[in-house]
């Protein structure tokens, strides 16, 4: 299993906007980047990487034939990409309660 499919999923958010042509300002706009959606999809491979991670210790603890080290890279790949969303997470949090601590 290849690590390069891992890294191009962790590519930082500025990336992914500068892809784009733009931020989503209003609605519907064509080749623009939704927050929303784009948080959503990230959150989506997450999940994916998860279930997948658990379907291959699944697979190893009844006996089929799965390799060890593909069950522990796939492990692996889901706790980082779990803690890098918490990390995320946190960042969000901390930046809304800065904005709200901010006077007018």
């Amino acid at each position: 299993m290849a690590i390069n499919p891992v890294l191009t999923q962790m590519m930082p958010l500025n990336n992914l906007v500068s892809q784009s042509s733009g931020i989503n300002s209003g609605a519907g706009e064509a080749g623009t980047v939704n927050f929303g959606d784009m948080l959503k999809t990230q959150l989506e491979k997450v999940e994916n990487a998860q279930i997948r991670a658990d379907g291959l210790t699944q697979q190893l603890v009844s006996g089929d034939s799965v390799e060890l080290h593909e069950v522990l890279i796939a492990t692996q790949e889901a706790k980082l990409m779990l803690e890098m969303t918490m990390q995320v997470r946190n960042k969000v949090v901390e930046a809304y309660k800065e904005m709200m601590t901010m006077q007018l």
